[in-house]
């Protein structure tokens, strides 16, 4: 018999493979088009793999090296996506499709500091990009535990774009701090309003029913909704475990685990 871990990874590799010899035929325009296709799919790992069969044709190619830094940042890998969008910043790719996603991986790599010092000055004149570097910059304020500069910058970005849920999160995150429950409670509504799966606005709004409100049913009902709506969330699940554990409801909490397991192994 073979082991799960092997055909896995027998899997994996088949599929790269059936992926290089598809690109290796195709010329970069296609491989764009092909990423793109992966991202949509949030395929990161294919739409990685086309990029890179495209760099080959063209290194110089600004686009695929955005797209790459992007579909890399989105994967996890923030140290590989912030090279990749620096070489695309060098060879002429726009500033305002660069800065936001180059600041998020750089403040995914706890730079915090550095973020501040390259992008609190920086103007984009596209709104949104605007407010997504905003609020990169505002929460490594926060990180820095710079209360005042982390306020004042989220809700810069906020009168650039008012639906910009991270935005929204991080205002809330900062009420919260404030000791503004009820005003929390609202910005994380006006994001489920907008995402209604919104997974970091149901966790968050889960752990301010739990410890805020001491309202156990309820926080117990949205981290059940975040599991229902991401099935693969750990974090998600992980709060329910706790919260059942909390209760002494041991056997409940033991089959969520295996649950988690099957999505998770």
């Amino acid at each position: 018999l073979i082991p799960p871990g092997l055909r896995l990874l027998g899997a994996v590799l088949a599929t790269a493979s059936v992926l290089a010899a598809c690109s290796s035929g195709a010329n970069e325009a296609e491989l764009l088009a092909s990423a793109r296709s992966y991202v949509g799919k949030q395929d990161y790992g294919a739409a990685v793999i086309q990029l890179k069969a495209a760099l080959q044709k063209n290194p110089q190619s600004p686009e695929a090296r955005l797209l790459l830094g992007r579909s890399l940042l989105d994967s996890g890998d923030a140290r590989g996506a912030a090279i990749e969008l620096r070489k695309a910043l060098e060879l002429g790719a726009k500033a305002t499709e660069v800065q936001p996603p180059l600041a998020r991986a750089m403040l995914a790599q706890n730079q915090a500091q550095q973020v501040v010092q390259e992008f609190a000055a920086v103007t984009l004149d596209d709104p949104a990009a605007s407010a997504d570097l905003k609020t990169t910059v505002a929460t490594a304020y926060a990180a820095l535990r710079q209360r005042d500069k982390a306020l004042a910058t989220v809700l810069s970005a906020l009168e650039e774009q008012p639906q910009n849920t991270a935005a929204l999160l991080l205002h809330a995150r900062i009420r919260a701090a404030d000791g503004d429950l009820p005003g929390a409670l609202a910005r994380v509504d006006e994001v489920l309003a907008i995402d209604a799966k919104h997974l970091g606005a149901l966790l968050f709004k889960g752990e301010l029913q739990r410890y805020g409100q001491r309202d156990r049913e309820a926080a117990m009902a949205t981290f059940t909704q975040a599991v229902q709506a991401h099935p693969k969330a750990v974090a998600a699940h992980e709060a329910i475990i706790g919260m059942l554990l909390e209760q002494g409801e041991v056997d409940k909490a033991k089959a969520r685990f295996e649950e988690l397991k099957k999505v998770q192994p």
